[in-house]
């Protein structure tokens, strides 16, 4: 990931451009059946995407600090709906 951070971070400096960091999630991490399964596997997913989140915006901050105009956004998805919402 470091590796892809670095590039756009060059093709931003080459570019003078912004980058936008996006994190795309469900709403629920039980809505693909995980409800019926062991507590422990839900609350794994949600654990999991906690530290993606936190790893996304350490990337944000990085590339910020570098000077980069940089934002970052995440995107759920409720599996009810087809709507999607930036966070």
């Amino acid at each position: 990931m470091q590796l892809l951070v670095n590039k756009a971070f060059q093709v931003a400096e080459q570019f003078d451009s912004k980058k936008w960091v996006k994190h795309i999630v469900s709403l629920d991490p039980y809505f693909v059946g995980y409800s019926v399964g062991p507590q422990t596997v839900g609350d794994r997913c949600e654990s999991t995407l906690r530290k993606e989140h936190k790893l996304l915006q350490e990337y944000t901050n990085a590339l910020k600090k570098k000077g980069v105009n940089t934002e970052r956004f995440t995107y759920t998805r409720s599996n009810d709906s087809d709507d999607n919402r930036g966070r």
